[in-house]
């Protein structure tokens, strides 16, 4: 099955922001996750979806295959002004759908983004990731991605 890369548009933000969503919630720390309804949180959560997807200096580029199913997404940018001197890239959220994960997807994308940001004069690129998401984090070093800083928590009752 041959996969290609194309610019994303509004078509494609309703299963972006669900994807986006479903993500999010499954990288909520259980203790976290126990103490929410899950529907009021992945309503509040679709609007930061919406925000990250469409926001200024903001791409999509979606994964299809050769009948142009939809496969995959990465959103990425510029972090925006003030996160550094020298404009810094960011992968907003990626994802690939269940079926189509471990064929390389995923990497095609971040290299995708990569290239994208430094078209736009981007000289860093900057991914945040759950701690409770191993495959991901794997997948990140693979591509050369490394720690910069942790986010930590702590239950106040």
């Amino acid at each position: 099955m041959e996969v290609r890369i194309r610019e994303g548009g509004k078509s494609d933000y309703p299963t972006v922001y669900e994807c986006m969503t479903n993500t999010a919630w499954n990288d909520l720390p259980e203790a976290e996750r126990g103490t929410t309804k899950k529907e009021a949180w992945m309503a509040f959560f679709r609007k930061i979806a919406r925000t990250l997807t469409e926001g200024r200096g903001r791409k999509i580029f979606v994964a299809c295959d050769d009948r142009n199913d939809f496969m995959g997404y990465v959103v990425t940018g510029s972090m925006g002004e003030g996160s550094s001197t020298i404009p810094v890239g960011m992968v907003f959220d990626i994802s690939v759908l269940e079926p189509f994960r471990r064929r390389g997807i995923a990497k095609l994308l971040i290299k995708t983004a990569e290239d994208y940001c430094k078209t736009q004069g981007m000289w860093r690129i900057k991914l945040e990731v759950a701690a409770n998401n191993p495959n991901a984090i794997d997948l990140y070093t693979k591509v050369g991605f490394e720690a910069e800083r942790t986010l930590m928590g702590k239950n106040l009752s």
